[in-house]
């Protein structure tokens, strides 16, 4: 009987040290990429608007420039989990300039290139230097002050009509068959006072509003057979230990 225990004992040590040198092995390959938040700039145009049709729309959840096939390299591929899938931009040459908006928070993970395979992996482009940038859709409403209740009366509509640029950042990706994590800081909240009619009144933007992320394709390395510049999967979250291999090590700040 005491064998018995003596050898499950063993195995749980053996299960704990093989699992410590596997998350050691994920920690070394990991690349980390921290973009410090700045001051939030209001911006409109195209861009912004393209933003606010994903925050009011219950279907999309990306918007791409491009794509080599509408629906096999889509960049919906990006969020099905399935790394035998990618998104693959459909311009001439490598597709600089080539970009994707989606939904996003603080952290997230990035496995650039195709994933089906090593030699998949290799024979097309991967990113190598991208604009990554951020932005948030503050939620508004407005609070009209009642001078005969002598007190601030809050609508009840919220509306998502301002886009805030909060950081534009140059970064240079590593090359290799690891994922790279995306960590950014949390900006300040814009506060805006105005006038409304002769009543105080001002727009508050609450805290939880829509972040969402850019990433636009400036330079790749060169696959050895296909020009296409691939991404294959973005993951929000932490570590999962059924994803490819997942870790933290070396963190490039920018």
């Amino acid at each position: 009987m005491r064998k018995k225990i003596v050898l499950i004992l063993l195995l749980i040590i053996a299960l704990c040290v093989q699992g410590a040198v596997s998350r050691e092995k994920y920690r070394k390959k990991q690349k980390s990429i921290f973009i410090k938040a700045g001051k939030p700039r209001k911006i409109k145009g195209k861009l912004a608007d393209s933003i606010l049709q994903l925050v009011h729309s219950k279907q999309r959840r990306i918007l791409q420039s491009s794509s080599l096939h509408p629906e096999k390299y889509n960049a919906s591929r990006i969020f099905d989990q399935n790394f035998s899938t990618c998104w693959a931009e459909g311009s001439r040459g490598f597709g600089r300039g080539d970009w994707v908006i989606f939904r996003s928070i603080a952290i997230f993970w990035i496995y650039n290139g195709m994933w089906r395979s090593k030699d998949l992996f290799y024979a097309n482009n991967r990113v190598k230097k991208m604009k990554i940038s951020f932005y948030n859709v503050y939620a508004r409403s407005r609070d009209v002050y009642d001078s005969t209740a002598r007190k601030y009366t809050k609508t009840e509509t919220t509306v998502f009509t301002n886009v805030y640029l909060l950081s534009e950042t140059l970064v240079q990706l590593p090359d290799g068959m690891y994922p790279i994590e995306i960590l950014t800081g949390t900006p300040p909240i814009p506060f805006e006072i105005s006038p409304d009619n002769k009543e105080l009144a001002y727009e508050k933007w609450a805290n939880d509003g829509y972040r969402f992320c850019r990433l636009e394709i400036l330079d790749v390395y060169p696959g050895t057979k296909y020009n296409d510049t691939c991404i294959s999967e973005i993951v929000f979250g932490t570590f999962d230990p059924n994803l490819p291999e997942f870790g933290a090590k070396d963190k490039y700040v920018y």
